[in-house]
């Protein structure tokens, strides 16, 4: 049917808050799987949030938010319950607040390598936050207000402002949050190859489709591979791949020019911080994950450590980025993996697609002129990921 069918289709018929959304004509279900997360100590409670907390506009402590704790994730899964003993976790880019462009990648994933595919939720992202900060009315008041500090800002929009007032007032939630989304996953990943997940069965291995800022979070995964669950595990890394200080993440979509400045100079002077924040110099200091995601923030520091293990796992990786991609461009990836040598040419690929496309929205739904193109570019790239992946 093409993406264009898959999208609207899936758009107009899948939802959150009924177990299984059944498609019998294409043979499979999506079911959505109540999850609580194993580890919040993390996350900044009341006193550290006080200064910036906007009451008003619902931007509550991070340990408070209930949404973020407890939630559910979409499986798909054919209707016969048979075949791979593999599975795909689907992770997806910064600052989504649905499923929708992700459940054609999902349906195409699962209907080519016939592995239960996961849309697994990242910290605060989707269904892990309050509905206050979707509320175009209430976000525009906010992305107002920032503009009102800040006449030079750029991008502000009600879109970004919920994540972007809070990365702003707080950047160690960048990392706080991906260390939650990382140990939520280790617990999934454990249940998984162990047998005990609530709707699958024991699987032998577990792969990953990463795009944008989930590229990041299953490299930190990959290398870090707790309780060596992941030795195996085969990752497509698509729109992503760089590190940190290598991304342009200012975007009406993404985050507004204030906070990713403000973002970006936090971790690339992160040791200046680490000493006045104890819990955080612990985080990131004493643990792996903190180790690794250090190694993916700053090309420059642990550059030699991440190059070590980049190295090893590049067997287990395929990368694709788009060449008018103005967030994750080409170069930043490539530069990412430099000492790979002629190995880097087979495993990153660099594409362009014919029709107007972002980082943001590669495969356009509504994009009538160019349907059948928009059809063929996704067909394309995900025939490639379900090869990597089966």
């Amino acid at each position: 049917m093409g993406h264009h069918h898959d999208y609207y289709e899936m758009k107009e018929h899948y939802s959150l808050s009924q177990y299984e959304n059944s498609f019998p004509e294409s043979g499979f279900s999506i079911c959505n799987i109540p999850f609580s997360s194993p580890k919040t100590d993390m996350l900044p409670t009341k006193e550290e949030c006080q200064h910036t907390t906007q009451d008003s506009y619902h931007l509550l402590p991070d340990n408070q938010v209930e949404e973020n704790q407890r939630f559910v994730y979409p499986v798909f899964i054919n209707h016969q319950q048979t075949g791979s003993d593999r599975v795909i976790i689907l992770l997806h880019g910064l600052n989504e607040r649905d499923w929708d462009k992700y459940l054609p990648w999902a349906r195409s994933l699962h209907m080519q390598t016939q592995q239960p595919v996961i849309l697994f939720p990242i910290s605060f992202h989707v269904n892990r936050s309050p509905d206050a900060w979707k509320d175009p009315r209430l976000m525009a008041g906010l992305a107002k207000q920032r503009m009102q500090k800040n006449k030079e800002i750029q991008d502000s929009t009600f879109l970004n402002a919920a994540i972007s007032e809070r990365l702003q007032m707080l950047p160690k939630r960048f990392y706080t949050s991906g260390l939650q989304t990382y140990y939520d996953l280790e617990e999934l990943i454990g249940q998984l190859k162990s047998g005990n997940h609530p709707l699958l069965g024991k699987k032998s291995q577990v792969n990953f489709f990463g795009y944008s800022i989930g590229a990041l979070l299953t490299q930190i995964l990959l290398m870090a591979n707790p309780k060596n669950m992941l030795k195996e595990s085969k990752a497509f890394l698509f729109c992503g791949g760089a590190s940190f200080d290598r991304m342009r993440g200012v975007s009406r979509f993404i985050l507004d020019s204030a906070a990713f400045d403000t973002l970006r100079s936090y971790f690339t002077h992160l040791d200046d911080y680490l000493s006045s924040d104890g819990q955080l110099k612990r985080l990131i200091k004493k643990m792996d994950p903190g180790i690794y995601f250090r190694s993916m923030i700053d090309a420059l520091g642990l550059g030699e450590y991440r190059k070590k293990r980049m190295g090893d796992l590049a067997k287990q990786l395929s990368i694709i980025t788009l060449e008018k991609d103005q967030v994750i461009p080409p170069e930043a990836v490539k530069k990412t993996f430099e000492g790979l040598g002629t190995g880097l040419k087979k495993l990153v690929g660099v594409m362009d697609l014919p029709y107007s496309y972002s980082h943001e929205n590669v495969f356009p739904p509504n994009l009538k002129d160019h349907q059948r193109d928009v059809d063929e570019a996704f067909e394309k790239i995900f025939a490639r990921a379900a090869h990597h992946l089966q």
